[in-house]
């Protein structure tokens, strides 16, 4: 939806990664990308507050960059890292991919591993989706709005 160097703008500004970090409610920057974070997380009716620190790490200037986290709290603790790659697309929009890890301890983990899974890659969706939301330009719907309108438009026989 965004140019790169938007996109990589919004990635390193304090105030985005607050917005876009799911369940955030507080971001304080500790040093040269450092942060650490107060966030809501809850798994299978199981929600908590944790403590959390972000890095940026491993910067190539509008190309990519790791982000690594750790967040603990009542219910247990997590640490994880991401690799975000941006590339240009020939329209001036940027293509996002992005690769990640993630351990998680403590009761948390006794929720089980593959349905802490999937919550991961509901939380990496949400933070990539809430990216997107940001940097779209206003009155521009992504394609999914777009998609489920048509699907409603197609349920009520094609009465808008």
């Amino acid at each position: 939806s965004a140019r790169v160097e938007e996109v990589w703008r919004r990635l390193l500004d304090p105030r985005e990664l607050a917005a876009i970090i799911p369940g955030c409610r507080s971001l304080t920057q500790d040093g040269p990308d450092r942060y650490s974070a107060q966030v809501v997380i809850g798994v299978a009716g199981i929600r908590g507050i944790y403590h959390a620190r972000v890095e940026i790490r491993d910067k190539a200037v509008g190309k990519s960059l790791r982000l690594v986290g750790s967040a603990f709290g009542p219910l247990g603790f997590g640490s994880g890292s991401g690799i975000v790659d941006l590339q240009p697309k020939a329209d001036g929009r940027t293509r996002l991919a992005y690769r990640y890890e993630a351990q998680l301890g403590g009761k948390l983990a006794a929720v089980g591993q593959r349905m802490l899974g999937s919550v991961m890659r509901y939380l990496i969706a949400q933070f990539f989706h809430s990216l997107e939301r940001r940097v779209r330009p206003a009155g521009h719907p992504s394609w999914r709005n777009w998609w489920l309108r048509l699907r409603r438009y197609r349920r009520r026989g094609g009465e808008a």
